[in-house]
């Protein structure tokens, strides 16, 4: 008895904690989202609220539907979402108002118009979220039942997405540098941690860690994936968003710099693979190289958007392959190593923010310093305040001399 007892205060115990851990995580994830939940159901409010008040619709359910699947999407997306999301939305109430038309409300009427949504949607290269609201378009018109409110869905529809623009490009628009510099993050953590596992195997002489080591340089490709869309992403929100207009050019700077990752990645999986074809007694000679890269990457990681952060990379990049003596050995697989190893250092020097040409020159001297620019940051204001003496036109400004 005693033995089941413990055992069911065991299960019991470990049944809170998991409930406990369940709960902080959720928490969580709501607490990190709460700004932009928030944000949809503000817009949804006011989008229904104009459409009932303002525009006179007794039943506008389209309004605040169409404003929280348009602000339902990443802060960079946002605005995209919105414009598909009303041509889809109108594209379903049109079909779903024709079917209304021809063939009343029957059963007929429900499944070929949804159909036909879709169909149009795909045939004009949407999204599925396009096809799906041009789906849920004619489903709720056909389902509402009533012809005679096709342009007042069509009114409720417009001002749901209006709302859901005026969000996200006017009053809440997405900050590009600080999704890129998160996306950045993401990149470079991945990618320490997989040079990290590289050195420790190289010097235990473990092919098993080394195997999976590279296997988690290939794997960074979703990441590499996902930062390439956080560029386009960056690139339309200074093209759309009214407040970047005026300073687009260190988005459009920061997002150059993220696409040198991508080349990082093949620099260091072309090194870690030249490494490992070396004969088992020589590969723990390029351990400390491995690992004096791997601290550059997880230094950069740290905060990508901090000059020290990029200079003491920089400088660590470049003692890295300036600290790789050949010694006595000058063979292919040697050379090709030594060729890899230059190539991380000039891909990490030129995502700190020198130039390509630069880096190349630096690399081949040995008492070089690195002078890394500052990183691209957005102004606050677009212009300089100056002191109010410099407002004055120049003959005011020569009395004032004299």
């Amino acid at each position: 008895m005693s033995r089941n007892r413990e055992r069911l205060a065991l299960r019991a115990r470990r049944f809170r904690q998991q409930v406990a851990a369940g709960g902080g995580r959720a928490l969580a994830r709501v607490r990190g989202s709460f700004w932009p939940l928030f944000q949809g159901a503000l817009a949804a409010t006011i989008a229904w609220w104009i459409a009932l008040k303002l525009a006179g619709h007794p039943q506008p359910f389209f309004a605040p539907i169409a404003a929280v699947i348009a602000l339902n999407a990443n802060p960079g997306k946002r605005g995209t979402n919105a414009m598909s999301l009303l041509f889809g939305v109108l594209l379903g109430i049109v079909v779903g108002e024709a079917a209304l038309l021809l063939l009343g409300t029957g059963f007929a009427a429900m499944g070929i118009a949804t159909l036909v949504g879709m169909a149009i949607a795909l045939a004009c290269g949407g999204s599925r979220l396009v096809i799906a609201q041009g789906a849920v378009g004619a489903i709720l018109t056909v389902a509402g039942g009533k012809p005679d409110f096709g342009p007042e869905r069509i009114m409720d529809a417009l001002i749901g997405a209006g709302v859901a623009l005026v969000f996200s490009q006017l009053l809440f628009p997405a900050k590009p540098i600080d999704l890129l510099r998160r996306a950045e993050t993401d990149v470079l953590d991945a990618m320490a941690a997989a040079v990290e596992r590289t050195a420790h195997a190289l010097d235990h002489d473990d092919d098993r860690a080394a195997e999976e080591a590279i296997g988690g340089l290939r794997s960074l490709r979703d990441k590499l994936t996902d930062l390439a869309d956080t560029r386009k992403d960056s690139s339309r929100t200074a093209r759309h968003a009214p407040v970047w207009w005026w300073r687009s050019a260190p988005i459009v700077q920061e997002s150059e710099n993220a696409g040198q990752l991508d080349l990082l990645n093949n620099s260091i999986l072309v090194l870690v693979r030249s490494v490992r074809a070396l004969p088992a007694d020589h590969r723990g000679d390029f351990a400390p190289v491995i690992t004096r890269i791997g601290e550059v990457i997880r230094q950069l990681a740290s905060d990508p958007g901090d000059r020290g952060t990029r200079q003491k990379a920089a400088e660590g990049a470049l003692a890295a392959f300036q600290e790789l003596d050949p010694g006595e050995d000058e063979s292919p697989t040697w050379r090709q190593i030594h060729a890899a190893v230059r190539l991380a250092a000039i891909d990490l020097m030129v995502f700190a923010g020198v130039e390509s040409e630069q880096a190349a020159a630096l690399i081949e001297k040995h008492d070089a310093e690195v002078d890394v620019p500052d990183p691209p940051r957005v102004p606050l204001f677009p212009f300089r305040f100056r002191h109010p003496r410099s407002w004055l036109p120049r003959f005011w400004r020569r009395k004032e001399k004299s």
